[in-house]
């Protein structure tokens, strides 16, 4: 919450929620149509779970909050 500090955090945990939320009904979804492969679940999860930590390894921060209240002190 800190890296997307003059939005609110209750907005951005609930945007990030309902986005999961249609992620993994769209996943649970493609899995139940007839003649689907089950054992792929396992490489799109796998593959999800990749990405994301690359995409943590990437991920810049930018404390803007906490640089405006040391600022503010001195």
């Amino acid at each position: 919450m800190e890296c997307v500090y003059p939005v609110g955090g209750g907005i951005v945990g609930g945007i990030v929620i309902e986005a999961m939320s249609v992620v993994l009904l769209l996943f649970d979804i493609a899995f139940m149509l007839p003649n689907s492969d089950i054992k792929g679940m396992n490489w799109v999860l796998t593959s999800v779970y990749g990405v994301g930590v690359i995409g943590v390894l990437i991920f810049r921060e930018k404390y803007t909050r906490l640089d405006l209240d040391t600022q503010m002190k001195t």
